[in-house]
Protein backbone atom coordinates (compact mmCIF):
# COMPACT_ATOMS: atom_id res chain seq x y z
CA UNK A 1 0.00 0.00 0.00
CA UNK A 2 1.73 3.58 -1.10
CA UNK A 3 0.86 6.52 0.98
CA UNK A 4 -0.22 9.38 -0.70
CA UNK A 5 2.16 11.96 0.34
CA UNK A 6 0.94 14.88 -1.51
CA UNK A 7 -2.37 15.15 0.39
CA UNK A 8 -0.60 15.12 3.77
CA UNK A 9 1.72 17.89 2.74
CA UNK A 10 -1.50 20.08 1.70
CA UNK A 11 -3.25 19.14 4.79
CA UNK A 12 0.18 19.98 7.32
CA UNK A 13 0.31 23.71 4.93
CA UNK A 14 -3.20 24.10 5.14
CA UNK A 15 -2.86 23.93 9.16
CA UNK A 16 0.07 26.32 9.17
CA UNK A 17 -1.42 28.29 7.11
CA UNK A 18 -4.74 28.62 9.18
CA UNK A 19 -2.39 29.31 12.33
CA UNK A 20 -0.38 31.84 10.83
CA UNK A 21 -3.76 33.34 9.93
CA UNK A 22 -4.66 33.14 13.89
CA UNK A 23 -1.49 35.44 14.41
CA UNK A 24 -1.75 37.87 12.18
CA UNK A 25 -5.37 38.52 13.24
CA UNK A 26 -4.53 38.16 16.85
CA UNK A 27 -1.55 41.11 16.07
CA UNK A 28 -3.73 43.10 13.71
CA UNK A 29 -6.93 43.14 16.38
CA UNK A 30 -4.35 44.15 19.21
CA UNK A 31 -3.01 47.11 17.13
CA UNK A 32 -6.72 48.07 15.84
CA UNK A 33 -8.14 48.06 19.77
CA UNK A 34 -5.25 50.53 20.80
CA UNK A 35 -5.74 53.66 21.91
CA UNK A 36 -2.32 55.61 23.52
CA UNK A 37 -0.34 52.68 21.91
CA UNK A 38 -0.74 53.65 18.40
CA UNK A 39 0.32 57.06 18.98
CA UNK A 40 3.63 55.67 20.77
CA UNK A 41 4.40 53.55 17.70
CA UNK A 42 3.70 56.26 15.23
CA UNK A 43 6.60 58.57 17.70
CA UNK A 44 8.98 55.72 17.62
CA UNK A 45 8.73 55.21 13.82
CA UNK A 46 9.14 59.10 13.66
CA UNK A 47 11.98 59.15 15.72
CA UNK A 48 13.60 56.28 14.33
CA UNK A 49 13.49 57.86 10.54
CA UNK A 50 14.70 61.29 11.31
CA UNK A 51 17.53 59.45 13.53
CA UNK A 52 18.82 57.89 10.22
CA UNK A 53 18.01 60.69 8.39
CA UNK A 54 20.47 62.83 10.38
CA UNK A 55 22.84 59.59 10.87
CA UNK A 56 22.86 59.87 6.86
CA UNK A 57 23.42 63.76 6.43
CA UNK A 58 25.59 64.35 9.13
CA UNK A 59 27.95 60.64 9.34
CA UNK A 60 28.86 60.07 5.12
CA UNK A 61 29.77 56.69 4.15
CA UNK A 62 33.43 56.91 5.48
CA UNK A 63 34.69 53.83 3.28
CA UNK A 64 32.68 54.94 0.01
CA UNK A 65 34.66 58.50 -0.21
CA UNK A 66 37.67 57.40 0.85
CA UNK A 67 38.24 54.56 -0.87
CA UNK A 68 37.65 53.51 -4.55
CA UNK A 69 38.08 49.99 -4.62
CA UNK A 70 36.31 46.94 -2.78
CA UNK A 71 39.85 45.55 -2.28
CA UNK A 72 40.87 48.64 -0.73
CA UNK A 73 38.03 48.96 1.14
CA UNK A 74 38.38 45.34 2.37
CA UNK A 75 41.97 46.21 3.03
CA UNK A 76 41.42 49.42 5.81
CA UNK A 77 38.72 47.18 7.45
CA UNK A 78 40.85 44.12 7.97
CA UNK A 79 43.70 46.47 9.15
CA UNK A 80 41.67 48.27 11.48
CA UNK A 81 40.01 45.26 13.02
CA UNK A 82 43.71 43.42 13.75
CA UNK A 83 45.25 46.51 14.91
CA UNK A 84 42.34 47.14 17.59
CA UNK A 85 42.53 43.52 18.66
CA UNK A 86 46.21 43.66 19.08
CA UNK A 87 46.01 46.97 20.64
CA UNK A 88 43.57 45.23 23.59
CA UNK A 89 45.91 42.71 23.88
CA UNK A 90 48.81 44.28 24.06
CA UNK A 91 47.17 46.71 26.76
CA UNK A 92 46.12 49.63 24.56
CA UNK A 93 49.02 50.89 23.17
Amino acid sequence: MVKNTSSSSNISFHRARQKLGKVVNFYVDGFRSMGTGKTLWKIIILKIILFVAILKLFFPDYLQTNFSTDQQRVDHVLANITRSSTCQLQGGK
